[in-house]
């Protein structure tokens, strides 16, 4: 439901942020749901950093906040730097960041024969001794796998102790961040190694002295042969021949593919998991589509597999990762009938957009099959976000969701151990399932 248009500068919303950070965690798309009830859409929350936010899951409104350009937004965050380095994609604007996206996104897909490659063998390696009948979850194989792949991708072939070196490392990272200091600046502060964030930044140093290592020996191999992300950023040229890239950038964007590129990935195949054993019906009508896969494990045989691309599609829309897609305005924007004042933020609200009724009908239920009934615009369908700041890993996560689940399924039998009713949780800055996604291997094909 959208406000008529009345011009007023700030949408009508709560006005007290700790009253409404305790109703939003709670319970974050209910809280949102009560919200556009009550006020319509756009409506506005007080935003943790600072200001209101304006939030909608109309697709007229996210369509225009995705249109807006460049210039109309800045950082949401001006101290984001902070987490990846100043030198990393999330944390330029402008032209900087057009300029730094153009660069990165060359190599992500450059091979994806190879890149599938590395995505069915990480799956196999993943369950190779897994014993029959024991219990596993499903959240820590799929992150095994989903490191495994951007190591591969990213540094091409490692020696076993770089490997574990950087899995420690990475582990480290991501254990060391709290979840309210990606939201409380006043606690991004190092009181030394036993403080939250003194354990940040010495993990992240950790994670840098390795990443250097790797990035000088790629620079002294000037070698592109291993089709490597490091590798093939290394080589690339500015118009006068020198490096395209410096190393801290080189650094800063290797550790936010790393620390980002595999955790949200891993999330979207635990539920893809969880979903395609919850629902019987849905592992029959995948295995009878992959059939031709399951005997060869060819990867040109996943060319044409509408279903497993609409059980991943389902998997995303009824679970993304994070809520919605926040913009800081540079300048004054119209939306919805409502003037927002510069220094606002705008939220394109990916959990109102994918659990409303009119555009997904029961929102609430598994099925991949709406998939055929019609097309969702990039205004619907946003668990990328969209726009200019378009997640640039989004074809990749995709293909490895989709690569690493057709090879699970049709490879292994599995039985789900879970409540047919799990829920998502908190963790890291993103939301993934409350459980590991208790499952047991049942046998292999």
């Amino acid at each position: 439901m959208t406000p008529p248009t009345n011009h007023k500068t700030q949408p009508p919303g709560p006005r007290y942020l700790i009253p409404h950070l305790l109703s939003y965690f709670r319970q974050p798309l209910k809280c949102y749901q009560d919200l556009a009830i009550r006020h319509g859409q756009p409506f506005s929350v007080p935003f943790p950093l600072g200001g209101r936010m304006a939030v909608t899951g109309c697709p007229a409104h996210i369509g225009r906040i995705f249109k807006g350009g460049a210039g109309l937004y800045r950082a949401v965050d001006a101290t984001a730097g902070v987490f990846y380095g100043e030198n990393s994609l999330v944390s330029l604007e402008g032209e900087a960041y057009a300029h730094m996206r153009r660069l990165l996104m060359v190599p992500i897909l450059r091979h994806p024969a190879s890149a599938a490659g590395l995505m069915r063998d990480a799956a196999l390696r993943a369950f190779a001794d897994q014993a029959v009948a024991q219990r596993f979850g499903m959240l820590d194989k799929a992150r095994a796998i989903t490191l495994d792949v951007i190591l591969g991708a990213v540094f091409g072939v490692l020696d076993e102790r770089e490997r574990l070196e950087f899995v420690e490392a990475i582990h480290g990272l991501q254990g060391s961040i709290g979840f309210f200091a990606v939201f409380v600046k006043a606690l991004r502060r190092d009181f030394g190694p036993w403080s939250p964030w003194g354990r940040f930044v010495r993990a992240r140093a950790k994670c840098y002295a390795l990443i250097e290592a790797r990035i000088a020996a790629a620079d002294a191999a000037k070698d592109d042969a291993d089709g490597s992300v490091l590798a093939h950023w290394v080589s690339l040229r500015d118009p006068l021949g020198g490096p395209a890239m410096t190393r801290p950038q080189i650094r800063d964007n290797l550790l936010t593919l790393l620390f980002a590129g595999h955790d949200s990935t891993a999330v979207a195949l635990a539920w893809s998991m969880y979903w395609t054993h919850c629902e019987p019906g849905i592992l029959i009508t995948l295995l009878d589509e992959l059939e031709g896969y399951a005997g060869t494990l060819d990867i040109d045989l996943l060319g044409d597999t509408p279903y497993l691309d609409a059980v991943c599609r389902e998997a995303l829309r009824m679970h993304p990762v994070a809520p919605g897609v926040a913009r800081r305005l540079n300048t004054a924007m119209e939306l919805g009938g409502f003037n927002l004042p510069a220094g606002d933020v705008v939220m394109a609200c990916i959990d109102l957009a994918s659990h409303d009724p009119a555009i997904y009908p029961d929102p609430h239920r598994f099925r991949p099959e709406r998939y055929f009934e019609r097309n969702y615009g990039h205004d619907e369908f946003l668990p990328f976000g969209g726009g200019e700041r378009r997640c640039p890993g989004a074809s990749l996560a995709f293909m490895e969701t989709r690569v690493a689940l057709a090879t699970l399924v049709c490879k292994f039998r599995f039985k789900l151990m879970e409540k047919p009713s799990l829920k998502a949780c908190w963790s890291h800055g993103i939301r993934r399932p409350e459980t590991s996604v208790r499952m047991m291997l049942e046998g292999r094909s």
